[in-house]
């Protein structure tokens, strides 16, 4: 890999990114979205969601810290289990 890279090879300019593509990829399922919801999220082009995840385009920052502030709740506060046979209570 080259100096300056970020971890998978992801850099701007060779400095590292706020956030990598497979990092991006990690926070999108920990949060438990679609490329294609993000993008409706965001409301911007699901082309540029996915090339974030394919690291041709850098996440933008804010899009960075947004998300990996969500994936660290989503991994604190996991979804609950809950028994499929009926429980009226």
């Amino acid at each position: 890999m080259p100096q300056g890279a970020a971890k998978h090879g992801t850099t701007n300019g060779g400095k590292p990114h706020t956030m990598n593509n497979h990092e991006f990829i990690d926070c999108l399922t920990d949060i438990g979205w679609t490329m294609r919801g993000l993008a409706t999220r965001l409301e911007v082009e699901e082309t540029n969601v996915r090339r974030w995840a394919s690291g041709r385009l850098p996440v933008p920052k804010a899009v960075a810290t947004w998300m990996k502030a969500l994936a660290r709740e989503h991994r604190r506060y996991p979804a609950p289990r809950i028994s499929t046979r009926f429980n009226p209570a």
